[in-house]
């Protein structure tokens, strides 16, 4: 992926985990011993999005050549949002 597409995807991982921690105290009242208890893993867990596609090595293509699914950073962004919805339903659920 491109530099650009890189910030496009940390990006939506930044509002993704902001907007987690919103939803989770003004929504859903978590108590905010627990939002601090677990905030630690949901910064690990986006972090490790993050992790994959700095490392993942630049391969370059022919001009006009498809991208590959796994290169997109809509494919990303969908993966973090749905990650961020199943939080917010283990937490509303559970």
């Amino acid at each position: 992926m491109k530099g650009t597409d890189t910030t496009k995807v940390a990006i939506v991982t930044a509002a993704c985990l902001i907007g987690l921690v919103v939803v989770l105290k003004n929504v859903l009242n978590i108590p905010p011993d627990i939002l601090s208890r677990d905030i630690i893993l949901w910064i690990i867990i986006y972090s490790g999005f993050t992790i994959v596609l700095i490392s993942q090595e630049e391969t370059p293509r022919k001009e006009g050549a498809p991208r590959k699914t796994y290169d997109s950073p809509w494919l990303w962004s969908a993966v973090i949002i749905g990650v961020t919805l199943a939080i917010i339903a283990v937490y509303a659920f559970g």
